[in-house]
């Protein structure tokens, strides 16, 4: 039932459009910019990565002919840093979060939808980088997995897997942690890239580490190195001598690339036909800043054009919807209520469409107060239900009609139940909430719910609808058996986090309480969640105390997530869909 807005606009296309429309042209680069952070003298004060205002300077305008929509970055060690070179106007940095200066990540020019799908961490055992896995353009036939990874040094060349070294035994390991990603995309028949520092020569003949992943396995895999013939690294860089801890007068042009962007046969597909290209400093430029000894590379595709690009041709008439859906446990004072700031003032500066409410009591809770306080907070038009004859009831808030609604029976807490509401959001496919509020007395009890509410659901809700899931689970960590159970019907990930970071959401930010889960449906649809100037992957926990700048959500006040007895924060996640007007 999903899948037929992808047949009809595929057939549209053939039928009305012609060839030369249903093309889009992306560059998809890597570049390793040597020690980037934004903390002076990183890593240990080495003069290797210190820069000024020039050297960044310099190093965005090779940026800017770059040109790359996505950019996979290595040696960054925060986006604060990657800002100076990729401007926050047009890029949206994401980084795999390792504690280290030398975080692979992405530079995404905005405007390109993608999902963050988590660090990839199994690359960073024994203290090697972790790699960094998104998915452009989530919600289309266009789908690409993309990899950012920066591998083990020192293993450059010859039978990685034989030479016994430290720096080989780490590779290998490397490679055969990369092997499962490559195999696990292949068996799921995704078109996929891995781009970054390898620290390999891949192209010489009868190398050992191409041979390993380019082993035809699973059935019909095949790999394809975008660069098809530059034997000789064309990129001149200035390098730093340890020894008199300054750089060396003579600029270096190493034997062989190492900088890859490897794809499979599907993406090989979409290959444009320059192929692969090398962005090179000028001599001049090497020697007077301190630029990286990578230079950046690049290869152009041309996907055969999909639902997201045709969306702005009028002729299709459709639209883009966004979708924001809060979890809000976010009452204060001593009655468990929503007082006339704190909490209200963090509903109006987010502007969510779906809220799943905890503890929906106002002033007197009578109807009319109930009502006041979804049309002053949320705007006039906004439905709700609300659990009766609760003490702390549970509640759903939609811009969109609700269609039907109800509550089941939550046999362990004596004071609220489960609620849900079906929800006709614009499309074809309705969307069904559900609000809860787990007991906070201990893990098994919490798992005894989960069990009861996944049955509930799985009998209830088709499966052809979307369905989200959310609110205070009182959970203590992100293991807790509760969710593990909630994973049968729900997606886990990815987990959004703080204004800076961490996953908290109780008042003390140490323990996840708080959460907005999306079945694999409208998962595949998330968006980073764009607030005023900032962007965030995953989503956001809001929390007014830390978050600049605070014009971003108007009316918010610093001190509304400190108010007395707001014991959580505010979970908020993005999603956009395509639909017909």
């Amino acid at each position: 039932m999903k899948r037929y807005l992808f047949v009809m606009l595929t057939v549209f296309a053939v039928l009305i459009l012609s060839q030369s429309v249903l093309a889009r042209e992306i560059r998809l680069a890597s570049w390793n910019m040597r020690w980037v952070n934004s903390i002076e003298f990183a890593p240990g004060d080495s003069g290797e990565a210190e820069r000024t205002v020039k050297d960044y300077n310099a190093m965005r305008e090779y940026a800017k002919k770059l040109q790359g929509d996505v950019v996979a970055l290595q040696e960054v060690g925060d986006a604060e840093a990657a800002y100076h070179v990729f401007s926050q106007g047009e890029y949206t940095v994401l980084l795999s979060g390792r504690d280290d200066p030398q975080q692979t990540g992405f530079a995404l020019r905005k405007g390109i939808p993608f999902v963050d799908n988590g660090a990839y961490k199994e690359l960073g055992e024994g203290d090697t980088r972790y790699g960094t896995d998104i998915t452009i353009f989530p919600n289309s036939d266009n789908a690409l997995r993309l990899l950012s990874v920066h591998l083990k040094s020192g293993c450059f060349s010859n039978r990685h897997d034989e030479q016994g070294t430290e720096a080989c035994s780490k590779f290998q390991r490397n490679m055969e942690v990369l092997e499962q990603w490559i195999d696990a995309r292949a068996k799921e028949k995704i078109p996929f890239v891995v781009m970054g520092d390898w620290n390999r020569r891949l192209l010489e003949n009868g190398d050992s580490a191409w041979a390993a992943i380019d082993d035809k396995e699973p059935k019909g895999l095949q790999l394809v190195n975008s660069n098809q013939g530059a034997m000789q690294s064309v990129c001149l860089v200035k390098t730093w001598n340890k020894d008199t801890e300054t750089w060396n007068d003579s600029l270096k042009n190493y034997p062989a690339p190492i900088d890859h962007i490897i794809l499979d046969g599907r993406a090989a597909s979409f290959l444009s036909e320059n192929g692969f290209e090398v962005v090179t400093f000028t001599e001049e430029d090497s020697l007077a800043y301190n630029l990286s000894d990578h230079c950046p590379i690049y290869t152009d595709m041309t996907l055969p054009d999909d639902k997201v690009s045709l969306l702005e041709a009028d002729t299709l008439h459709m639209d883009r919807v966004k979708l924001r859906i809060m979890a809000a446990n976010i009452t204060s004072g001593n009655k468990q209520s929503y007082d006339l700031g704190h909490g209200i003032r963090i509903f109006k500066g987010f502007k969510p469409d779906v809220v799943l409410i905890q503890e929906f009591n106002y002033k007197e809770n009578s109807q009319k107060d109930i009502k006041e306080f979804v049309s002053t907070t949320f705007g006039e038009g906004f439905q709700y239900y609300r659990e009766s004859d609760a003490q702390i009831p549970n509640g759903v808030i939609s811009r969109w009609p609700i269609l039907d609604s109800g509550k089941w029976e939550d046999s362990f807490a004596p004071n609220r139940e489960y609620v849900w509401a079906k929800i006709d959001i614009p499309g074809n496919i309705d969307l069904w909430a559900v609000s809860l509020h787990f007991l906070t007395k201990n893990s098994r009890i919490r798992k005894a719910e989960a069990r009861e509410l996944v049955a509930k659901i799985k009998e209830r809700i088709p499966e052809e609808d979307y369905l989200v899931v959310g609110g205070d689970l009182n959970t203590r960590n992100v293991n807790e058996p509760a969710l593990k159970i909630l994973d049968e019907i729900i997606d886990l990930g990815p987990f959004p986090e703080g204004p800076k970071g961490g996953k908290g959401t109780n008042s003390s930010r140490k323990k996840p309480y708080d959460w907005v889960f999306a079945d694999a449906d409208l998962n595949q649809y998330q968006v980073q969640t764009e607030v005023g100037s900032r962007n965030f992957p995953k989503g956001i926990i809001f929390d007014s105390r830390v978050y600049g700048p605070l014009s971003d959500v108007t009316p918010v006040e610093r001190g509304d997530s400190a108010a007395p007895n707001m014991q959580h924060m505010a979970v908020v996640k993005d999603f956009l869909l395509y639909v017909h007007e």
